[in-house]
């Protein structure tokens, strides 16, 4: 069979870049406002959601300029829980209505040009096609959502609602980007529980074109592996210190 996909998760010894035929993802999630970790050279970068330790402006913000700032062509963007002063209805959540007032400010300046012209992209239950100077086309979506968890946070659903929430995703879809795991990949908790989405694990059987899942939320559960023909990927930082690398043929 035609290798389709090579997975690192040791950046310290990355081989050089496949060439032309290929696109390198840069995979991080759950970095907290930890704005330090090394990020290895790639075409794409993608941040998995908790971009916050506190989900306030100031750190959305400086998070972001550090993102700006990597050298990859293309940066794809979620939210996650962390991530309050996102989600245009955190007046929702107990204890956070302050936060309102520094949302739409943060959603018009991720749409300015300077933002764009960096190559920084931000999701919100939205697709995309990326376009690389290679020539390739990716068909992206992002979606910064999470189950409810006793801990209320930014873009979280009751499990009732979980079914509606990923009827979104196209099916063509090639790039995924969820801030939580599907049930039963890459999702174990320190505890031993499978703490993923059991109707994000559903839609994943019908998204057939989808070569790339990256996630993160569950820290303990860091790593990469590949399912059922595409990549998926539990990014989350804070345990592992490290970006995982995953090279595509296209």
């Amino acid at each position: 069979m035609q290798e389709s996909s090579r997975i690192y998760t040791n950046p310290d010894n990355l081989p050089p870049h496949p060439g032309n035929g290929w696109t390198r993802f840069v995979c991080i999630s759950d970095t907290h406002s930890r704005n330090t970790y090394i990020i290895p050279d790639g075409d794409v970068l993608i941040h998995a959601g908790d971009l916050t330790g506190y989900g306030m402006a100031s750190e959305v913000y400086d998070v972001m300029n550090w993102i700006k700032s990597q050298m990859h062509e293309i940066k794809l963007v979620i939210a996650g829980n962390h991530d309050l002063t996102l989600d245009r209805h955190c007046d929702e959540v107990d204890g956070w209505p302050e936060y309102i007032a520094d949302c739409e400010k943060l959603h018009v300046w991720l749409a300015e040009g300077s933002v764009r012209e960096a190559g920084l992209v931000y999701l919100e239950n939205e697709s995309t096609t990326i376009q690389l100077a290679s020539g390739k086309a990716w068909r992206v979506y992002g979606t910064p959502i999470s189950p409810m968890h006793k801990y209320k946070g930014a873009f979280q659903y009751a499990e009732g609602k979980a079914e509606e929430m990923y009827a979104g995703v196209p099916d063509d879809v090639e790039i995924l980007l969820t801030h939580g795991p599907p049930y039963g990949t890459l999702d174990k908790t320190k505890k031993g529980k499978l703490a993923g989405c059991e109707a994000l694990a559903k839609k994943m059987e019908v998204l057939t074109a989808c070569r790339l899942h990256v996630f993160g939320h569950i820290h303990e559960a860091w790593g990469a592996k590949n399912v059922d023909g595409r990549v998926a990927v539990n990014a989350a930082c804070p345990i592992s210190k490290r970006a995982i690398v995953v090279d595509i043929k296209h």
